[in-house]
């Protein structure tokens, strides 16, 4: 057994540690971005008449054009062990307060889940550029080869997760 996950899994001694913690944030990251994506779209459709989705896309291409434009210009700037944990500060800030724009009275729904949307593309176009940049300064190509499909894999276990979460 023991054999059949080092060949599955070949991880030298001392690699485990960094790759299963590079895993578990990438398989954080699709799982909420997974869970995220299936209330927001849900939540729209139900909230909000079919025709502004037009709008969101707009709204959403622009936001995108911005997006990039921002990490061209931070990406090769900071060190990227610090950009990683300020992009997952920062999603796990605007995630922490968007459950306070449905309890508040004041504010609709279909703005809330249209918010929800909105964060959840960028996320998912922001998120995965900033954290492949990071493993591929951690590891060096033969390393990477090895290392990156384990990580990998753990990133496919999300969509599992998120088909499987109730809604």
């Amino acid at each position: 057994m023991q054999e059949r996950f080092r060949k599955w899994f070949p991880l030298r001694a001392g690699e485990s540690g960094l790759v299963l913690t590079l895993g578990f944030i990438l398989f954080a990251n699709f799982a909420a971005m997974g869970i995220t994506k299936v209330v927001s779209v849900s939540g729209f459709l139900s909230e909000v008449k079919n025709h502004y989705i037009l709008l969101v896309w707009a709204v959403d291409m622009v936001l995108l054009i911005l997006a990039t434009g921002v990490q061209s210009l931070i990406v090769d700037r900071f060190d990227r062990v610090k950009l990683m944990a300020g992009v997952l500060l920062v999603f796990s800030i605007l995630y922490a307060i968007l459950p306070l724009a449905f309890l508040s009275k004041g504010f609709p729904a279909s703005a809330s889940y249209t918010l929800i949307y909105l964060l959840n593309d960028q996320q998912w176009r922001f998120f995965p550029v900033v954290f492949w940049i990071l493993v591929n300064d951690i590891y060096d190509p033969g390393t990477g080869r090895r290392v990156m499909p384990v990580i990998g894999v753990l990133h496919l276990l999300a969509p599992l997760l998120a088909w499987a979460s109730p809604q």
